[in-house]
């Protein structure tokens, strides 16, 4: 995260129920380029996160980042590419 003075930054709440996940992504996740210079977008993290979900978090991750790789091909990197997956699993009693 970047650190900008006297910015003011919005928080949010939210409540994750059993079974729901949260992906949390750097730009440049979306911003990878391939050699035609497509770039990877939001719309293509979507459905390949979608295939993904049932697999374990670090499964998730480790496929989702093949994904943005393989659409890459051997355009070389322009930004970080970072990932966080979690999954609530619920609470045991």
């Amino acid at each position: 995260m970047g650190v900008f003075p006297n910015k003011k930054f919005v928080s949010y709440e939210l409540t994750l129920q059993k079974g729901d996940a949260l992906l949390l992504y750097t730009d440049g996740v979306t911003e990878a380029f391939n050699t035609l210079g497509e770039m990877y977008g939001k719309e293509r993290l979507l459905e390949n996160i979608a295939r993904f979900t049932e697999e374990p978090p670090e499964t998730t991750v480790d496929n989702l980042y093949d994904t943005i790789k393989d659409f890459a091909g051997e355009k070389p990197q322009s930004d970080d590419i970072t990932l966080l997956f979690c999954k609530y699993f619920g609470i045991h009693s």
